[in-house]
């Protein structure tokens, strides 16, 4: 039903705009939009985002490590990461060959072949790098009704009011950022970005483009220009608020039909953060848990994992604070190249999602893309994106690289630090490529 607004039992008509939908709905229901009340028998499979790429082919082609075939029904996010825009003609690098299999590709295939398995709950030993006894964790199911609920349960709509569009970010607040910068011992700064892959490959299938201008000129100058379709599985970027909706609907009830044009976002843009972001982070090192350099892709990594580390490490994840989780991606790419990682990657289980909301983090990262894949929760394919972006309001720092930032941790034994980050200032935009920076 348009334009309506629930009374109890019953729907009466009533403006578009959402204050005059009670409270209780809007603050803590996000099947509900802003200008309307729609009456459905179930809720239907979650929405995927604009990419702000052109073209691409829902063809599948990995020319050196299979993947798991998308179950029916699940809408990946980044599809045109996936995919090969080279099938429809688009102009793009070569395919590069590849080498002929060796023992590095066989590890793969091993992982790949587990990968169905995935899907149902999964067994996680990990250890400590001082040797203690491996420790099994949980099964944990997920199943799509409680998915469904907790996109309810989880949600701040409302809380900081009905018009909010800064979301989570509500948390960093000016103690909280001074709090952060007495972090600041040595002076020390780190880089939390990937360099920009140039190159085609498995996990990225739309390479940075890097054009020079000038170059031969007579003259004191040259330029160059860059190219980014950065949402995905290769590069290093932020998620707006605006770049993912449920049934729908965005973050505090904004809907994207409305929201969302050829322009760009009039709601919850890229431009929302222009400030910029600083607080204080902190670091989860789930391959040193485990006393591995990298985790393999496809594992899950659950409450009891994260808290895990806090107690090892001896930091907690507070309100405000930016969740950042390691999980080697860069290392195991350098040790055997790259993968489809829109399919295989190790990352957040959806039954952490509960515990984001309970410690009230302002954002989370990961070298990953943050949902661990397969999600192992019927019809939705990233539930921790879908639970951060839309229910709560918290913004994602995706494809990270955290290896240099684990390194002068362990060095210091120093899990927490002080997180800054600026974004483009585009209006309208859905994210942005960006190097956010750790200092000590």
């Amino acid at each position: 039903m348009s334009n309506g607004r629930v009374v109890g039992l019953h729907v009466t008509q009533a403006p578009a705009r959402l204050p005059t939908l009670p409270q209780r709905l809007r603050r803590h229901d996000p099947h509900f939009s802003r200008s309307s009340v729609k009456s459905s028998g179930s809720l239907g499979s979650p929405s995927g985002p604009s990419s702000g790429s052109t073209s691409f082919s829902p063809t599948m082609s990995f020319s050196r490590l299979a993947s798991p075939p998308k179950a029916p029904g699940v809408e990946t996010e980044h599809l045109e990461e996936l995919a090969d825009p080279c099938a429809l003609g688009a102009s793009c690098a070569p395919r590069p060959t590849m080498s002929p299999p060796d023992p590095r590709g066989e590890y793969i295939m091993r992982i790949l072949a587990v990968a169905g398995g995935l899907v149902a709950a999964i067994m996680v030993v990990f250890g400590t790098p001082s040797g203690a006894a491996a420790q099994v964790g949980p099964a944990v199911e997920v199943t799509r009704e409680q998915f469904d609920a907790w996109m309810t349960d989880l949600s701040n709509w409302g809380r900081w009011g009905d018009d909010d569009q800064l979301g989570a970010l509500n948390l960093i607040t000016n103690e909280k950022r001074k709090q952060a910068a007495g972090l600041v011992r040595e002076g020390m700064s780190v880089s939390l970005s990937h360099n920009y892959l140039t190159e085609r490959a498995e996990d990225a299938t739309s390479p940075f483009s890097h054009e020079m201008s000038g170059v031969g000129r007579v003259g004191p100058f040259v330029g160059d220009r860059y190219s980014i379709s950065y949402h995905g599985y290769a590069h290093s970027h932020m998620d707006s608020l605006c770049h993912m909706s449920h049934n729908g609907v965005m973050y505090n009830g904004f809907e994207k039909a409305t929201e969302v044009t050829e322009a760009g976002c009039a709601a919850l843009s890229i431009l929302d953060v222009k400030q910029g972001i600083m607080t204080k982070g902190v670091l989860i090192d789930m391959a040193r848990l485990k006393g591995v350099e990298y985790v393999e892709p496809g594992t899950p990594v659950y409450i009891e994992d994260l808290e895990a580390w806090e107690r090892q490490a001896g930091v907690r994840v507070e309100p405000g604070d930016i969740l950042l989780v390691r999980y080697g991606r860069w290392a195991l790419r350098a040790e055997v190249g790259p993968w489809a990682t829109g399919r295989l990657a190790a990352g957040l289980h959806a039954s952490v999602g509960p515990w984001l909301k309970e410690r009230d983090v302002a954002m989370i990262g990961s070298d990953y893309t943050n949902d661990a894949l397969p999600s192992g929760v019927d019809g939705v394919s990233q539930p921790i994106h879908q639970l951060v972006l839309v229910a709560m309001g918290v913004r994602i720092f995706d494809n990270l690289d955290l290896e240099a930032l684990a390194e002068e941790a362990a060095r210091q034994n120093r899990w927490e630090f002080m997180l800054t980050a600026a974004p483009l200032a585009v209006e309208g935009g859905t994210g942005s490529p960006l190097n956010p920076i750790a200092t000590f």
